[in-house]
């Protein structure tokens, strides 16, 4: 017995942008379950995605009272506008009266359906499941009683010497020669031999009640885009199976209703692929184990996108495939940076590699780099003698600065020369530069303090560095870079070299300095001569004295032994005619 493929048609909208072509494929006379096939579209173009499919059973096109309950396949795949589910709405829903079918849809993860208008008359493939007189057929066990038979026979179709029209009581033995033309309403146990498809009545003989032959076995690995969709079919015949659900040995399938034979067995892809077996069967017999080769090639990562393209695992913490294409996620420090995770997976270590070094594209610069290094996914190395990474920045500029020269990065980074009172600069490494008018850089720290010293103003370097003005008896002082200040009390710089001694001359008791510089105490007729608090001073000689009060200048200047207005002391004065000698008026 051949199995029949039944379709229908529907167009309508699918959430004002879909349309759906349904199909009805085989449905076997071996349980309430049949294969519903349709095409859908999105926009005009055949869909592809993910969706949920709702069907139900109504007794009439429009309005009208649900039969059984509806059956949801939910997360159907749909690929290049093609799905195919499998619908069982269970026992007495196709008992002979019209049925309508309604379909209802939404995208996978939707909160709600949009039924599709409008609802679709069923044609006879589903009644094959309950087909009319197949309930009584079914339950016939050895003889069939007289009472189930009806009908008459005509007289012609009697053999004339054995029975007559009407005749009642009569008991037939033995057995007659011929090919039973014309023959009716015969027990069927008592038929023998083998009977053609076109000779059994359509619902006549169950199922269980032919010896027919079945063809098994597993669909593994081939260019399937969509396996689900795989079905497999008999070459110039309508028995077509899809294949079930996957299994550790493949999706498997089975043609049943099968005549004795040999037949081309073909397995056809959703993607237009085909392969072919020969295969044999004897009445009643199963031949398993013809198998075809078919694995989900968007997602096996053993044939990721075709047959044996097996996705690397080199460096990969996790290993997948993708509408085709090997993916997954890197091992910890490696990365897929050249984009190709099926041959190499995550090639390069991220880590160490100074052209990817924390990422993939991410170069470590050379920018007077001696050395160029990845660690840790940072960039890293040495720097060209003089230069330096004052950035923290390796892996965009290297070693950006030039130390050797650059005044604010002077022999290392953030070491700025000073800018006091200098033209600064920066020469191997070494702040450097010409000091404005009138400073120095006593110190020769130009990096810290510059030109630090005031050369007018500073009495410990007046005029120069370590120029010291003396602090002999003085309050020191620097002016226009020569030293300079008030002498202590007493004292007076009789040299005019405040630079190395100061004040240096007591005028308060030196008989040469006596009260101011160059004022020296006169010895005339003095036997001691003094300067006593800057007054000049001493004792004079014998027969002299200092009438006119001034040492300093003409000392003991009066003979008093023979000055007759002085005679023997100042002031006493001879009389007129008188002399003096050895101080006495005479």
């Amino acid at each position: 017995m051949k199995t029949k493929l039944h379709h229908l048609l529907l167009t309508v909208a699918l959430l004002a942008l879909a349309t759906l072509d349904s199909q009805l494929s085989t449905a076997f006379a071996q349980g309430t379950a049949f294969t519903y096939q349709g095409r859908l579209n999105a926009g005009g173009n055949p869909a592809t995605g993910i969706y949920d499919l709702r069907f139900a059973i109504y007794d009439a096109g429009v309005n009208g009272n649900p039969v059984g309950a509806p059956v949801t396949n939910s997360a159907t795949g749909v690929t290049n506008g093609l799905f195919c589910v499998t619908l069982n709405f269970g026992n007495g829903v196709f008992d002979g009266n019209a049925r309508w079918l309604e379909i209802a849809a939404r995208t996978n993860g939707a909160t709600s359906f949009t039924t599709l208008a409008p609802r679709q008359a069923l044609t006879p493939a589903p009644y094959a499941l309950y087909a009319p007189n197949a309930g009584s057929a079914a339950s016939v066990s050895g003889g069939v009683s007289a009472s189930q038979i009806s009908g008459t026979l005509a007289l012609a179709q009697l053999p004339t010497v054995i029975l007559t029209n009407n005749e009642k009581g009569v008991n037939l033995t033995g057995g007659f020669t011929g090919n039973g033309t014309g023959l009716t309403n015969i027990s069927a146990s008592q038929l023998t031999g083998v009977i053609g498809s076109v000779q059994i009545a359509p619902g006549a003989v169950g199922y269980s009640q032919l010896a027919v032959c079945k063809i098994t076995g597993f669909v593994t690995c081939n260019d399937a885009t969509d396996p689900a969709h795989t079905f497999v079919y008999i070459r110039g015949t309508s028995s077509l199976a899809y294949v079930g659900d996957y299994t550790a040995s493949g999706y498997p399938y089975q043609l049943t209703l099968l005549e004795p034979g040999t037949y081309t067995v073909v397995a056809r892809t959703s993607s237009g692929h085909e392969a072919t077996n020969q295969v044999t069967v004897a009445a009643g017999q199963t031949t398993t184990n013809v198998n075809f080769s078919v694995v989900n090639l968007l997602v096996d990562v053993n044939n990721c996108g075709a047959c044996g393209v097996v996705c690397s695992t080199q460096n990969m913490a996790t290993i997948t495939c993708a509408g085709g294409a090997c993916n997954g996620t890197c091992t910890t420090g490696y990365a897929d940076c050249n984009g190709n995770k099926q041959t190499d997976g995550c090639e390069l270590n991220i880590n160490t590699n100074a052209n990817n070094c924390g990422a993939c594209g991410v170069v470590c610069s050379t920018q007077n780099m001696a050395t160029i290094t990845c660690a840790g996914g940072a960039c890293n190395g040495t720097c060209d003698t003089g230069y330096a990474d004052c950035n923290g920045n390796k892996q965009t500029d290297g070693c950006e600065m030039n130390i050797a020269a650059d005044a604010n990065n002077c022999g290392g980074c953030a070491v700025v020369c000073s800018s006091s009172h200098i033209t600064r600069s920066c020469a191997g490494g070494v702040c450097n530069g010409t000091c404005n008018s009138g400073y120095a850089d006593c110190n020769a720290n130009k990096q810290t303090d510059g030109c630090e010293v005031n050369l007018a103003t500073d009495a410990n370097n007046c005029g120069g560095c370590g120029v010291l003005c003396s602090g002999n008896n003085i309050t020191k002082s620097c002016a226009g870079g020569v030293c300079n200040g008030t002498c202590n009390a007493g004292y007076a710089d009789c040299d005019s070299d405040k630079l190395h001694n100061g004040c240096e001359v007591n005028i308060v008791h030196d008989i040469n300095n006596c009260g101011a510089c160059a004022v020296v105490c006169s010895s005339n007729h003095m036997i001691g001569v003094t300067c006593i608090n800057s007054v000049c001073n001493g004792i004079c000689s014998s027969g002299f004295a200092d009438c006119n009060g001034n040492k300093q200048f003409d000392g003991c200047e009066v003979d008093t032994n023979n000055d007759p207005n002085n005679c023997g002391a100042c002031g006493h004065k001879c009389s007129t005619g008188q002399t003096c000698s050895i101080g006495v008026c005479q």
